[in-house]
């Protein structure tokens, strides 16, 4: 019996762990090079959506209602395309395929698009050296957003209003609104 439990410790010690968190141009600049365009065409917009994960690939939400989002764009596995272990690697292709899945759905297009607006990000460039640029990073200022309303809509939204933000405005919509008068 001793012996059975050592084994056991060892093996789940033992197990290899392929996560990572990612620095947000390292991310970028991986994207680009080795998934870009086949996988993803939007690096920024990508970047933003891990950025609410902290560009972890093994980061897990469990929500109250038993749904869990994996992986570094918090994917939900729904169905037999969209599987919850491929998430939770350094291997991102599958997770960009179900992320290009995701946001076809115009109301998480919406949601995604808003998060990682100007007024929501800070932006920035990424560099692989002087001469060379990888591509614009948009940096999202309220991070736990989504750890903290579980993605739900109506609750961002609630989130946002605390920090004075319509969420259903789109950025730039009110101050071009303002501006005509």
């Amino acid at each position: 019996m001793e012996v059975y439990k050592i084994a056991v410790i060892l093996c789940a010690i033992g197990v290899p762990s392929y996560s990572k968190v990612y620095y947000f141009c390292d991310l970028a600049r991986r994207l680009k090079f080795k998934y870009y365009p086949q996988y993803v065409q939007n690096v920024s917009l990508a970047t933003c959506i891990a950025g609410y994960r902290g560009y972890d690939t093994s980061h897990k939400l469990i929500h109250p209602n038993g749904r869990i989002y994996y992986g570094i764009f918090g994917l939900e596995s729904k169905n037999s395309y969209c599987n919850k272990g491929e998430f939770m690697d350094d291997y991102l292709g599958r997770d960009l395929e179900c992320l290009a899945a995701v946001l076809s759905e115009p109301r998480m297009h919406y949601m995604y698009e808003r998060l990682c607006a100007p007024d929501l990000t800070a932006r920035g460039e990424c560099w692989e050296n002087d001469y060379f640029k990888v591509d614009d990073v948009w940096i999202p200022l309220f991070p736990d957003i989504f750890d903290e309303t579980y993605g739900e809509e109506h609750a961002i939204v609630r989130y946002l209003k605390t920090k004075g933000i319509d969420y259903n405005v789109p950025f730039g919509v009110k101050e071009k609104a303002d501006n005509s008068h």
